[in-house]
């Protein structure tokens, strides 16, 4: 099929109901309002693009997003102790710091393509990789990534092969398929032990000083979220991507009122820990949470939230609860599974600036 291609650097150049006619609705990511959210918040200083491709008869065919930022590929292992890394830092700074440009999300996770008719989606594949790298030189790039593919698609990006793109294993995605009708169901499925387990931590929500709310209309509270979630940032040894602001937290509930909420848990009033979600017509994807540590001991605040959080997605009947990334052991623990994604890499110079300092 040949595309007439059409490549915007604000959403609000990009026609949304031409766009949002391709994004996919069982998860929120790729819609022009989330989008629009990344975009007005400027998280990590994203320099965003926008490709929107039409057919011979002017009907909308494809959309993809992408974007540049700076990265600190330091930050992604628990190879090289903290110290290590800061003194490293110290003497190179710019030690494996690259300028990347990403096919993919910096606050939400799955592929950031879309076709209407999947057998042109090869070929488009190809159009974008073609046009990203194209911008990547214009802008001095490093490295071009095409992220977040889960396996079993792999077939669709096998042409990026012959231009040069190597794939590799990134962060899987860990994902439960709700096959129960409720909380207690779920319980019930679980080993009595583990059952055991969760009760008795979830009974410490019955304290009488501790409130648990599920609130749409956060975006007064935007200051407070970016604080919990900076605690649980500094705290994350094995990745760190996404800087969250409170304006990604005002911005997301303005553009996304009806597809987004936080489950928070509130001590005197006062919220000691939160998890954002992300609601799509079949994925309820747990994005974010922050946590005030002083508390999380008392109340096992983390482990907590998840089971509220699951508790809201047996009641608005979703068919997946995404998890994310990280935090493997307890993810699968209690139901989730682990799906393999790929990631496509490739150079756009023979060398990694970082390392030539």
């Amino acid at each position: 099929m040949t595309f007439d291609i059409k490549l915007y650097t604000s959403i609000h150049e990009v026609p949304h109901h031409d766009w949002d006619s391709i994004a996919p609705k069982a998860y929120v990511g790729l819609e022009s309002q989330h989008l629009k959210a990344l975009e007005l918040s400027r998280l990590n200083d994203l320099k965003p693009y926008y490709v929107l491709a039409y057919g011979a008869d002017g009907t909308p065919q494809a959309i993809a997003y992408f974007f540049i930022m700076t990265m600190d590929f330091s930050a992604l292992g628990t190879e090289v102790p903290p110290l290590v890394r800061k003194a490293v830092k110290t003497w190179m700074p710019n030690f494996l710091t690259f300028k990347i440009i990403e096919c993919g999300f910096i606050s939400a996770l799955g592929e950031s393509i879309a076709c209407r008719n999947e057998l042109n989606l090869s070929p488009f594949i190809l159009k974008v990789s073609e046009l990203m790298e194209m911008v990547g030189k214009t802008e001095n790039v490093d490295l071009v990534f095409i992220r977040d593919i889960p396996f079993e698609r792999h077939s669709f990006y096998k042409p990026l092969y012959n231009e040069d793109y190597d794939s590799t294993l990134g962060f899987p995605i860990a994902k439960m398929e709700v096959k129960w009708n409720n909380f207690d169901e779920y319980l019930q499925s679980m080993k009595k032990k583990t059952r055991v387990n969760i009760k008795q931590r979830l009974s410490k929500l019955n304290d009488p000083s501790l409130q648990v709310e599920c609130i749409q209309n956060y975006g007064s509270l935007a200051d407070q979220l970016e604080k919990l979630w900076l605690q649980v940032e500094q705290k994350a040894v094995q990745y760190s991507h996404e800087r969250l602001t409170a304006a990604y937290f005002r911005n997301l509930c303005v553009c996304l009122p009806e597809k987004t909420h936080i489950i928070a848990i509130k001590k005197d009033k006062e919220i000691i820990g939160f998890y954002l979600n992300l609601v799509g017509e079949r994925e309820f994807f747990s994005a974010f949470c922050g946590i005030n540590y002083t508390y999380n001991d008392d109340y096992n605040t983390y482990f907590n939230l998840y089971f509220l959080t699951l508790k809201e997605v047996f009641k608005r009947k979703k068919d997946i609860f995404n998890l994310g990334i990280t935090s493997y052991d307890f993810k699968t623990y209690t139901g989730g599974e682990l799906h393999p994604i790929l990631y496509f890499v490739k150079f756009l110079k023979n060398y990694p600036r970082g390392l030539q300092d």
